[in-house]
């Protein structure tokens, strides 16, 4: 069984995939024994980190942040995310499963805000982000793309009674664009990435990312 390794699971809005994973986490507990895999999220997995996703997901009036500022703060939420919870979790041999990573801010804030122009300087920040300096930079080892129409994912969220983020509630012009974001990085990634059909109903997700995951880390049964 593999261990000191990153697994990240990302996708559309209305994927279902931060369902899955609680799933896999605890199936994983099970398996390898509490303490040995960890749950966290990008953003938002550290004190500082809930502070930024507040800032991030509260669609405020009172308060712009502009585009620039926005890919920053998702970038200094991964800084700090990385040193003080990744970092450590795989240095003591941990499988970490992370809900959201680097590829999510390139699907929105690069695809979905039409900012291609900002991909060079992102990639720059990004690697700092992820420890470059301080470490050796940090790279999911497994990206579990949970993959939804975005229409169908759209409706998913939006039937949902526990409130829209600011991003939920974007035009559908920008999850379009989103969408087409986690396509483009799949198949530029196609070692690393693996799709998960995520129409179907969450039993049959389950299976399959089970399926994917097991094999990946060596388990048995």
């Amino acid at each position: 069984m593999k261990k000191g390794v990153l697994l990240v699971a990302d996708g559309n809005e209305g994927a279902g995939k931060t369902t899955i994973l609680n799933w896999l986490y605890e199936t994983l507990k099970q398996q390898m024994g509490d303490g040995m895999v960890i749950l966290t999220r990008q953003p938002g997995g550290t004190p500082l980190g809930a502070k930024i996703r507040s800032l991030l997901m509260t669609a405020d009036p009172t308060m712009e942040i502009s585009e620039v500022a926005e890919l920053l703060l998702f970038c200094a939420d991964r800084a700090n995310h990385c040193d003080t919870v990744i970092r450590p979790a795989l240095e003591a041999g941990k499988v970490v499963l992370c809900d959201r990573f680097d590829s999510s801010t390139i699907a929105h804030q690069i695809f979905g805000r039409m900012r291609h122009e900002y991909l060079d300087a992102f990639k720059m920040i990004n690697a700092f982000a992820r420890g470059a300096g301080s470490g050796g930079e940090i790279m999911p080892d497994m990206t579990l793309f949970f993959d939804v129409e975005f229409e169908r994912g759209l409706d998913r969220v939006r039937a949902r009674n526990d409130g829209l983020t600011k991003f939920d509630a974007e035009e559908h012009a920008f999850h379009r664009r989103v969408y087409e974001g986690f396509q483009s990085q799949l198949a530029a990634n196609a070692t690393t990435w693996t799709r998960i059909d995520a129409n179907p109903a969450s039993e049959v997700v389950k299976t399959q990312a089970w399926a994917v995951v097991s094999e990946f880390l060596g388990i048995q049964g």
